[in-house]
This record gives C-alpha cells, sequence and structure tokens, in this order.
C-alpha cells in the first residue's frame, strides 16, 4: 500500500509514529543516554529505576559513547534533554567568563 501510493519516502516516519503511539499506548517511554565512557552494568540499572520512578513509565533506554562529552551525561526523553555534559558545564562556564567585566 506504501509502495503503490509512491510513500516509500516517508516509510522510515510513519514506523517512527507507529511506534511513538504504541509506547504511548503501553505507558513506554524511549532513552537515549549518552556517555563519555560505556556505563557499567550497576549503574544502567540504577539510571532505570530512576528514570521509571521521574516519569512513571516503562524504560527503553538506547546507551551510545562520544567521548567528546568529556564527562557526564546526555539523557534525552522524547522532546526533554537533561544535559550534564562535562562539555556543556566548560561551555557555560567560558559563556560566564565572556559576560565579566574587569574594572
Amino acid at each position: 500500500m506504501i509502495l503503490d501510493a509512491r510513500r516509500e519516502l516517508f516509510l522510515k516516519d510513519i514506523v517512527a509514529e507507529y511506534t511513538r503511539r504504541v509506547n504511548e499506548t503501553r505507558n513506554i517511554a524511549e532513552v537515549k543516554v549518552v556517555s563519555a565512557v560505556e556505563v557499567p552494568p550497576a549503574h544502567k540499572e540504577s539510571l532505570v529505576e530512576a528514570l521509571a520512578k521521574v516519569t512513571g513509565k516503562d524504560i527503553r533506554v538506547e546507551y551510545e559513547t562520544k567521548p567528546e562529552i568529556l564527562g557526564g551525561l546526555v539523557i534525552r526523553i522524547g522532546n526533554r534533554v537533561i544535559d550534564s555534559s562535562v562539555a556543556r558545564q566548560l561551555e557555560r562556564l567560558k559563556e560566564q567568563i565572556r559576560e565579566i567585566r574587569v574594572g
């Protein structure tokens, strides 16, 4: 049906929307966690428990390692981003230093 209607370009979006709706119905939150190094299994478990408690949903996590964030975590839950990475903290500090007037 999708191919017959020449909608194959939208297939990825269709699957993503279907998955989103199924997850919403089943009270599941998809979370992406980015860290500078691999998150140890014990920390993964406690992170999932904390996120489940905060969201009130079952959590499905995708982990990604990006050394450029230097440390900390970047957590994406739907459209919400919690950036506690060292790289972001250094960026904020740099901005604050620029705002300081000397003299």
